[in-house]
């Protein structure tokens, strides 16, 4: 357990996906909330100021990418960590989501202890 509480946005239309990740960044001590679509997602970044954020790449209306494009602009998550979650497993859209300024792409299914390594690697807890 980590002794401060980061808070983690997940960007992620699959609710009950999303709860599972809540739940699991929650007993780990997170700070942790889901948007289910990129316009929600956007306002609830600038108004939360997570510490990380989790970004489906296929959402309803604004697509990943749109909102990563989005965050990078704002002044508020510009510096925000940003880790793309996707089933698209393929190296064009590894490669330009990290161009796009993701600082991270995992692929689902994934290991719930990797994925929790990842996500403390980025917060350096």
């Amino acid at each position: 357990m980590q002794t401060t509480t980061k808070k983690i946005l997940i960007i992620e239309d699959e609710q009950d996906f999303a709860g599972l990740l809540v739940e699991r960044l929650k007993a780990d001590g997170y700070d942790a909330i889901a948007a289910f679509d990129g316009e929600h997602g956007l306002k609830a970044a600038k108004a939360m100021r997570p510490d990380l954020i989790l970004l489906d790449l296929m959402l309803p209306g604004m697509d990943g990418r749109a909102v990563l494009m989005e965050l990078k602009l704002y002044e508020e998550t510009r510096d925000t960590p940003v880790v793309v979650i996707t089933a698209i497993e393929d190296a064009f859209n590894r490669n330009f989501t990290r161009g796009l300024g993701a600082d991270d792409y995992i692929v689902k299914p994934f290991d719930s202890e990797k994925f929790v390594a990842m996500i403390r690697a980025h917060l350096g807890s």
